[in-house]
């Protein structure tokens, strides 16, 4: 890692604080999120076809958090196994300065 100068690791403390407090919240709007964007591709192209369609709820209960990423850029990223739904990929939600998240993708 490298700091240019103390507000650099000022700033970095500020915003981990911030998520670590917020976590349970933002957890929850990641997931969502997610599955926003992928549920569809999964129930369309990846389900077993003699099952039934998943709900985002459902979709929601395979993603397990397993890290999050703070750049000192600014870059938030939280990082999710997927449950075996995209064949262990990771889904990687970014963060944004509001605190709400703006791209999600697969990665892996």
């Amino acid at each position: 890692m490298f700091l240019e100068g103390k507000d650099d690791l000022k700033s970095l403390f500020t915003i981990t604080r911030k998520i670590l407090t917020e976590l349970h919240v933002l957890d929850k709007k990641a997931k969502t999120f997610i599955a926003g964007e992928y549920l569809d591709i999964y129930n369309k192209n990846l389900r077993d076809k003699n099952s039934s369609l998943i709900s985002k709820i459902e979709f929601s209960k395979y993603l397990k958090l397993e890290g999050i990423l703070i750049y000192i850029s600014g870059l938030k990223e939280f990082c999710y196994n997927d449950g075996n739904l995209f064949l262990g990929h990771s889904l990687i939600a970014k963060l944004g300065d509001s605190l709400d998240f703006i791209n999600v993708s697969l990665f892996g």
